[in-house]
């Protein structure tokens, strides 16, 4: 029996999983990641355009600070965006290098089995035609002989019966010689198939490949744009440092900020009493936490500490609701308990800023974040990481507050210090 190696069913499955997963590929495609990406650049233009609106008309450093700040926020999450679209694209290509050479694999082993059944094919045919000659040439001859001799009935059907089978065998080989080549011609078609799957395959590496490089060589040139913003903001900087008017303005900022945060936490109180949102419920009461709370920062170095403080250059009085930790651009920040993340915001002079509620009227507060990893109503735990700390230069700092119901709390009472 001749081999049948390459069967409808199963080329039949192998283009199915061919086509089940182009599909998700071509998915992958442009169309979420572009379209992110486009936003943020749009957000990007739109900040750039007021910034020079604002040199025009002598803007403040301050104010021009804050647009910098959203334009380094904006930056980063479009290179962060950029870097995810560049991740994506190269799982694309190795996964159609996957599927190229697994398609050439079976297209060598279909090859193969192709001419195996044609060499055969080509054999039955060979035999089939030379025994119909011979039979045909020789059949007077054969029905005499198998007729001559002939010493009763049983002997005439015994012959009959061998006449009949050697009629039968041919016939057979006949039908084994048109089954063969139906499977063969429909092999044929299927391999062009495949081969055709093959080059468009390729095809679609190669272009793949081409948006991989843009997209990488598009992630390094936002990356060196965002080297100079941020030079840029390490030179306003050091103007406010060096102009007390600057210096009020940007305390106001802060000022305004932090009534922000309070406002929220009060918005969340007062969602919680009409139980319109859940109240995250922990394992461990927070009050049970006092002085066990995992710190957000791997080192604590106190900037400005809870409560009322005198501006050293100023001289004015400012009170701080949490406690503000000297901290290095890019230092991981981490939750410190349990809780469920509530509040996702950027707040002018305070960046991007997290809060999580740790049930029964207890929250804390995280700013001054370049990134932030959670989402809102996200469920977190003690010591995960929640971001990054932003980049202010040498001042970059990491502010946190601790809170139960609308009453700021000292951080440092509760941290595991």
């Amino acid at each position: 029996m001749i081999r049948k190696l390459f069967t409808f069913r199963v080329i039949a499955e192998l283009l199915g999983l061919f086509l089940a997963i182009a599909i998700p590929l071509e998915a992958i495609g442009d169309s979420g990641g572009s379209q992110v990406a486009k936003k943020l650049r749009d957000e990007i233009e739109n900040i750039e355009r007021r910034i020079k609106e604002g040199e025009t008309g002598r803007r403040n450093a301050v104010d021009q600070l804050q647009d910098i700040d959203k334009k380094i926020e904006l930056r980063r999450r479009l290179i962060a965006e950029l870097e995810r679209n560049a991740e994506s694209s190269n799982r694309k290509v190795e996964h159609l290098g996957e599927l190229i050479g697994k398609v050439n694999r079976e297209l060598q082993t279909l090859s193969g089995d192709l001419s195996i059944a044609e060499n055969n094919l080509e054999k039955l045919r060979s035999d089939a035609a030379k025994r119909m000659v011979y039979f045909y040439k020789r059949i007077t001859g054969v029905r005499l002989a198998l007729l001559s001799g002939i010493d009763d009935l049983n002997d005439i059907s015994r012959r009959r019966k061998y006449f009949s089978a050697i009629e039968g065998f041919d016939r057979r080989s006949l039908d084994k010689i048109a089954s063969q080549t139906a499977i063969i011609a429909s092999n044929k078609i299927q391999r062009e198939t495949l081969r055709q799957k093959l080059s468009d395959d390729q095809s679609r590496r190669l272009e793949e490949l081409d948006r991989y490089r843009l997209l990488l060589k598009d992630k390094h040139l936002e990356e060196e744009v965002q080297l100079k913003v941020r030079s840029e903001k390490t030179r306003l900087l050091e103007n406010i440092e060096n102009d007390n008017n600057l210096l009020r303005k940007l305390l106001e900022e802060r000022r305004l900020a932090l009534d922000e945060i309070e406002r929220e936490i009060s918005r969340q109180e007062q969602a919680i009493s009409k139980k319109t949102t859940p109240d995250f419920k922990p394992d461990t009461p927070f009050q049970d936490l006092a002085g066990r709370l995992r710190p957000p920062l791997a080192n604590l170095i106190v900037a400005q500490p809870f409560g009322p403080s005198r501006h050293p250059k100023l001289g004015t009085t400012t009170v701080n609701p949490g406690v503000d930790f000297k901290a290095r651009p890019g230092e991981k920040v981490f939750a410190a308990a349990n809780g469920q993340v509530t509040r996702v915001a950027w707040l002018r002079g305070f960046g991007n800023t997290i809060i999580i509620s740790h049930g029964q009227g207890f929250y804390t507060v995280y700013s001054k974040l370049e990134q932030v990893l959670p989402g809102e109503g996200q469920i977190v735990k003690a010591g995960q990481a929640l971001g990054q700390v932003a980049d202010a230069g040498a001042n970059s700092e990491f502010h946190f507050e601790v809170w139960s119901k609308r009453e700021k709390q000292d951080p440092l009472k509760w941290l595991n210090q």
